[in-house]
């Protein structure tokens, strides 16, 4: 019931922006140095941002840059993604979802880059690939499957190149 009311909640949001022409009314602006700053001003902006672009964004800003809770959904309410940001950089666990609300990969990051280990799904909920980051490099064993849970491939990296194939299904 609560995801039915939330996923009502953000469509009416959604429509709401949307009606409002959101490039018309925004108190806000994105310069080219990465910050967000007051529209026609040189201040750097604070405040929550909710905005509309193919997905609902949503947001908090402090002195010109994204911190906090960083979430986007799709039009009909559901999650996109879902993950934190502080001074303008992507930390800790992040997570993405498929359009019909399923997982379609978790991570974590530090400072924007890619670390440990990442695993990606079908969107019928089974395992695509799984593995770690080092640096935003794939590093070390990578599991590939299929859509029916078979390991497909088992590829070895060292500094983001394959070092091994190995191939499980023919």
């Amino acid at each position: 019931m609560n995801k039915f009311l939330i996923s009502i909640l953000f469509a009416f949001i959604s429509i709401f922006l949307m009606s409002c022409g959101n490039n018309k009314h925004r108190n806000f602006t994105m310069g080219h140095d990465g910050l967000i700053y007051k529209t026609n001003s040189q201040k750097l902006y604070s405040g929550e941002i909710i905005d509309t672009v193919n997905v609902i964004i949503q947001y908090d800003v402090v002195k010109g840059k994204k911190n906090g809770l960083f979430m986007t959904h799709y039009l009909d309410g559901h999650l996109e993604k879902f993950g934190f940001i502080e001074n303008n950089l992507n930390v800790g666990e992040w997570k993405y979802y498929f359009p019909n609300g399923n997982l379609e990969s978790i991570g974590r990051f530090e400072n924007s880059k890619a670390e440990g280990k990442w695993i990606s799904y079908y969107s019928n909920g089974a395992i695509k690939t799984e593995g770690n980051y080092l640096n935003s490099t794939r590093e070390g064993r990578w599991i590939l499957y299929n859509n029916a849970g078979e390991i497909v491939n088992i590829i070895i990296y060292h500094d983001g190149e394959v070092i091994k194939v190995q191939n499980r299904i023919s």
